[in-house]
């Protein structure tokens, strides 16, 4: 039997609460895991869930898993139409922007380059 001398237990200290009183030095025993910071239990079922979340569909093999988390979901109408449009609008302003060494004519093309590229 322990001889209730403490030296086996460890202390949590005491706090200030929002009121302004105080709480009590507490002793506990050692390996002792507050309810607030211990994890929440998961079932069988919910591991072994997350676990075939990871890894894909039964029967799918690995390479194909990691091919697949890289793509990520398929892209919806309207997303596939947004990146066309963005696509468009950054290929008119880099033509815009293109210096005509040449003639000195900023955007705009000679007959030279139009008829001999």
């Amino acid at each position: 039997m322990s001889s209730g001398t403490g030296t086996e237990a460890e202390f949590i200290g005491g706090s200030k609460r929002a009121d302004g009183t105080t709480r009590k030095l507490r002793r506990v025993k050692p390996g002792y895991t507050p309810p607030d910071e211990a994890d929440k239990f998961k079932s069988a079922a919910t591991k072994f869930n997350e676990y075939a979340r990871s890894t894909g569909p039964a029967g799918m093999s690995h390479m194909a898993t990691q091919v697949q988390k890289k793509t990520g979901p398929p892209k919806t109408k309207a997303q596939i139409k947004n990146e066309k449009k963005k696509a468009a609008a950054q290929r008119k302003k880099l033509v815009k922007l293109k210096p005509n060494d040449i003639n000195g004519t900023h955007g705009q093309s000679s007959l030279f380059e139009i008829f001999y590229q």
